[in-house]
């Protein structure tokens, strides 16, 4: 529009003055429509800012057999009763006081409970040693033996008696049970007791909150010289089937409360330290007063005293 205007200004005199306030009218209308074309519109201001998005529940896998079932025959848990009515082991080859996989070994019942080991007893035998007694890390009270799994026998045959051969007619003389060693986790001693071996009884343990609110104590880390036990390692807790246990029970780990010095006090009081949160464990094996639970996540090592409860 603006070209075709000035291709109709004429040249001639008197209209100078025109054409300099067209110009200046032409070049108003081209800032004008220029400003309009490419004006910048307002915008929402961004800045960087935290965001948050919930995560996913957090699941704990199913314990594997070829993981658990070595635990679930090694620890038993005994009073003080049944292990002492126990057969034990009384001799090895050419008098030797310690023996191995592949040794054979002689043991008797006891007199509480005598004429155990007979050909009709069922062949497989567990030999367990050191019955260390499990007491509540609160109260002091005996909750058990737990007798340490140290191998495997077969009974080759049954125990009895015979004639002594003296003058005495009636004199007889015991005859101790033989059995052969097949499995040795340690060397066998004189002295070792018998319990009939009893397989794994293999149920898959499915990950389970408990339904009523639980409050156990790790009483014993399962073990040689443990005092603190870490992920993967199993821990023995004082509750069990009477107190509602099962097997894939998930309870939440508590540290326990510590007591400190404020050495920043010249009279440095004792502080009962908070407990804290410490990570989870499971309980894949039960008895009546005891379970054993394994330790599938934790922060900090978990100790005897610390609390365990439905999270």
């Amino acid at each position: 529009m603006v070209i075709s205007r000035l291709l109709k200004l004429r040249w001639h005199g008197g209209q100078a003055l025109g054409l300099a306030a067209l110009l200046a009218t032409c070049t108003a209308g081209l800032a004008q429509t220029a400003s309009k074309a490419f004006a910048i519109q307002e915008s929402e201001r961004l800045l960087p800012q935290a965001r948050s998005q919930s995560l996913p529940p957090e699941t704990i896998a199913a314990l594997k057999r070829d993981v658990m079932e070595p635990f679930l025959s090694a620890p038993r848990i005994v009073d003080a009763a049944q292990y002492a009515a126990a057969p034990r082991v009384v001799a090895g080859p050419e008098n030797r006081g310690i023996m191995a996989a592949g040794d054979r070994i002689f043991a008797r019942s006891s007199g509480q409970n005598p004429a155990t080991l007979t050909a009709d007893a069922g062949g497989d035998w567990s030999i367990y040693r050191d019955a260390r007694t499990l007491k509540d890390p609160v109260t002091g009270a005996s909750l058990g033996l737990q007798a340490q799994l140290v191998g495997h026998a077969r009974l080759l045959s049954g125990e009895g008696s015979e004639p002594a051969g003296g003058e005495d007619k009636e004199a007889t003389v015991v005859v101790p049970a033989a059995l052969e060693l097949r499995h040795t986790l340690q060397e066998i001693r004189v002295g070792d007791r018998l319990f009939p071996r009893t397989q794994a009884r293999w149920q898959d343990i499915v990950p389970q909150w408990p339904t009523r609110p639980v409050r156990a104590r790790v009483v014993s880390i399962y073990g040689n010289a443990v005092h603190n036990a870490g992920q993967n390692q199993i821990v023995v807790i004082d509750q069990g089937t009477t107190h509602g246990i099962e097997p894939g029970h998930v309870l939440g780990i508590e540290r326990r409360a510590d007591l400190r010095k404020d050495a920043s006090d010249t009279q440095q009081p004792l502080m009962r330290m908070p407990t804290a949160a410490n990570g989870v464990a499971m309980v894949f094996l039960c008895f009546d007063t005891l379970s054993y639970a394994l330790l599938t996540r934790v922060t900090d090592s978990v100790r005897v005293g610390d609390q365990l409860a439905r999270p």
